[in-house]
């Protein structure tokens, strides 16, 4: 199995169309931004982004405005010699959204053949190339999905190219800001779990937290937050339903059952934004087992 530690984002020339995707938004992060994450999530641990100087200019406060990142992205110029010592790199274009988990699936059953190693159907990406072939990798990416396409079909006619099969979350290309919230959408979707329940999770929780979650990605709101508004929410309802009165017994079940959708939403969001941590996993199971046990308590007294 080979070990790649080492990955470049390509961004198309400045007279592409797909040039002009590389700020987008997508899920609360920028395309190129979002890339370089999934990469890191993935376990790479060398990032480098070929951009020329007026794309440097232009996306270099947006990568450094971001903490994941700061110091970790080695800028090269289009013609510049790439010097990666790796005897594989992966090669990425800004503007396919990736499941971080399924990239690594991925990275994990590759085959050590000298060989440029793509993708099973019509997507061009990600690609994992030898040292050998990837300053001419880059030239063909720098000119958009047509040319790296050509590229990759001449080196299949060399038997230069070998095909492994994509498994896990679906690759959503980004071709204009039109498709962005279907995108959106399709990455919510992939986040349900088995474990919902076949109606009331999956018929009103999903799509009422997908609601607050796209309402959230954009905004500064943090994981750890919703789970406290999730916790404050939860106990509040529980309080309520010990009572007496049908109005507050139905207020508590209104508040508890919005504790539930937020517990969704900061899961969503952490994993769309890549915010992840341990005090929030200790903080999601901690209100879990609170708000559970104090609906009980108030319940029972």
């Amino acid at each position: 199995m080979l070990q790649i530690d080492s990955a470049v984002v390509v961004c198309p020339r400045a007279d592409s169309p797909e040039a002009g995707l590389l700020t987008i938004r997508v899920a609360g992060l920028p395309l190129l931004t979002r890339t370089l994450l999934t990469a890191q999530r993935a376990g790479i641990q060398r990032l480098a982004v070929v951009a020329s100087g007026p794309q440097r200019a232009a996306l270099r406060p947006v990568l450094d405005g971001e903490a994941r990142l700061r110091g970790r992205v080695r800028w090269l110029e289009p013609a510049e010699d790439p010097r990666i010592e790796a005897a594989y790199s992966l090669v990425l274009p800004p503007s396919l959204v990736l499941d971080a988990g399924a990239l690594r699936g991925w990275l994990g059953r590759l085959v050590d053949g000298g060989r440029v190693m793509a993708t099973d159907g019509a997507d061009v990406a990600p690609l994992v190339v030898p040292a050998a072939l990837l300053p001419s990798c880059i030239q063909a990416a720098l000119q958009g999905q047509p040319e790296l396409r050509k590229f990759l079909e001449k080196l299949d006619e060399e038997r230069r190219l070998i095909r492994l099969p994509w498994e896990g979350g679906a690759r959503q290309p980004v071709r204009s800001a039109g498709v962005v919230p279907a995108v959106e959408r399709a990455m919510l979707a992939a986040l349900r779990s088995p474990d919902d329940g076949p109606i009331v999770d999956r018929y009103v929780n999903r799509i009422l937290s997908a609601i607050l979650t796209r309402g959230l990605l954009n905004s500064r709101v943090t994981p750890n937050q919703v789970t406290g508004a999730s916790l404050l929410t939860g106990l509040l309802g529980a309080w309520l339903l010990g009572g007496e009165g049908g109005a507050r017994s139905l207020l508590g079940l209104i508040l508890f059952q919005l504790s539930v959708i937020l517990d969704h939403v900061d899961g969503e969001v952490a994993r769309l934004k890549y915010l992840y941590s341990r005090l929030g996993k200790w903080l999601d199971n901690f209100s879990d087992h609170a708000v559970g046990l104090a609906v009980i308590a108030f319940l029972t007294w």
